[in-house]
């Protein structure tokens, strides 16, 4: 389970708390710590990130965007975003144009 995913859960859970009866909310108060207790641990062995990409095209190499060298063909030296949302809306900010696009990618960990 995801961070966003937990976190939209635990609002979800207050809120039906909040309205509950008082005898259930004692209920609600051991579901969610059950719930709690056996949400997924992140999977450490990898890494995901979304990165800048440029351009999409058969005919070119991707490239990937790093703030202080520009286009990079290394990904691993582009920045990384934790989230699409965050690496879209860098590349409307900046204003990077030519087919750019947010592109997930994966790194295993050693």
């Amino acid at each position: 389970m995801t961070r966003e995913e937990m976190e939209f859960l635990t609002q979800i859970a207050l809120a039906v708390r909040e309205m509950a009866p008082p005898d259930r909310q004692n209920m609600i108060d051991r579901a969610w710590q059950k719930l709690e207790s056996s949400a997924a641990v992140p999977d450490e062995s990898k890494e995901s990130s979304w990165l800048v990409e440029w351009p999409i095209s058969d005919n070119l190499p991707a490239r990937w965007w790093h703030p202080g060298g520009g286009w990079m063909i290394d990904a691993n030296k582009a920045i990384r975003f934790a989230r699409k949302v965050d690496a879209e809306d860098f590349i409307a900010n900046t204003r990077l144009v030519g087919g750019i696009v947010a592109t997930e990618h994966v790194w295993l960990n050693p």
